[in-house]
């Protein structure tokens, strides 16, 4: 199991270069532990509620188990879970730097939405609240999308219907004239 990486002993004692160089690879480090903690997180967690094995340590629910022994509420642990069930672990793995917020935001996307998003912005630039109005945005002019294919499809059926009536009307209920039809009843007068 990964370790956190935390300040050597006298390493204050270092050069300003050496100093930054083994600060910034210790950041790249934790953060690779960071990343495989998220997964590992969702994963443990949904396997000790789905296998009921947090009843092994005495707990009579999932929600005591995640609090007492972790802290987390019932919406993080949960949040956990979903990012896990949801995203998956490569995905997680290769986005867990946007941190579980914003994980949890793409979760409950669906996935048109989630796919576009992280092709067309910058994720990690956005703040929580930005992502958050950026999905629902997408999520509403998916609504309007789907409204309109919708109704262009009844119109569209619609359309087929009164061509359908038009095609089969007795040929005495109407004349052609200069190429376009004329509804009415034939006298025979010109």
């Amino acid at each position: 199991m990964e370790q956190i990486i935390t300040a050597a002993a006298g390493e204050n004692n270092l050069p300003a270069a050496t100093r930054a160089i083994q600060i910034t690879e210790r950041i790249r480090a934790n953060g690779r532990t960071a990343v495989n903690a998220v997964c590992a997180i969702g994963e443990d967690l949904r396997t000790m509620k789905i296998d009921g094995l947090y009843t092994e340590l005495g707990y009579e629910s999932f929600e005591d188990y995640a609090e007492k022994e972790f802290d987390l509420k019932r919406r993080q642990a949960y949040q956990y879970i979903s990012v896990y069930e949801k995203l998956g672990k490569e995905f997680v793995q290769s986005n867990a730097q946007l941190g579980i917020t914003k994980l949890a935001l793409l979760a409950a996307a669906n996935p048109e939405d989630r796919a576009e998003v992280m092709e067309t912005e910058n994720v990690q630039q956005l703040t929580a609240k930005e992502l958050e109005d950026l999905l629902n945005k997408c999520k509403e002019q998916g609504e309007q999308l789907s409204f309109l294919q919708d109704q262009n499809a009844g119109l569209n059926k619609e359309n087929e219907e009164l061509q359908e009536k038009l095609e089969n009307a007795p040929a005495d209920n109407y004349t052609v004239d200069g190429g376009s039809k004329t509804f009415g009843r034939t006298t025979g007068e010109t």
